[in-house]
């Protein structure tokens, strides 16, 4: 029983913690402008390597970002082209992709689901168990 009270209220605020992250990588893509952009070339960041990636605003200009992520071997060879989502005048710039917008949302979410499920499993399932086995199997009772 203790461990319902301890997996569902953790699985609950996984779940809506998720549900806002996505709610906020939601409205910042839709509040954005998205275009497409090139990767320039790869940087060594850490034992990894970040893209530089470039793209044109809708005034012209041009913008030249590194996201804060690296991967190892590279995730983006230079040439390749891809998505970026903008604010205003360039700033904020982003790749726009599930795994880098809503990836962290969907783990949490995914985690949080699957505590609630294992929660109900915990305070329910002996109930469950008992109910099932007993009514469709014969006990035998021992004599002492």
């Amino acid at each position: 029983m203790t461990v319902f009270y301890i997996l569902l209220p953790i699985g609950l605020l996984f779940v809506v913690v998720s549900l806002g992250i996505g709610t906020y990588e939601h409205l910042s893509i839709t509040r954005g402008t998205v275009t497409e952009g090139r990767v320039v070339g790869n940087v060594r960041h850490g034992k990894g390597f970040t893209p530089r990636v470039a793209f044109h605003t809708a005034q012209g200009k041009e913008v030249v970002f590194q996201p804060s992520f690296d991967s190892n071997p590279p995730a983006y060879s230079p040439g390749d082209t891809l998505r970026v989502v903008y604010q205003g005048d360039g700033t904020g710039a982003r790749i726009l992709s599930f795994g880098t917008r809503f990836g962290l949302a969907w783990a949490l979410f995914c985690a949080g689901l699957a505590m609630v499920v294992l929660a109900f499993g915990f305070r329910f399932g002996n109930d469950f168990v008992n109910s099932y086995y007993t009514s469709s199997t014969f006990i035998p009772r021992i004599e002492g």
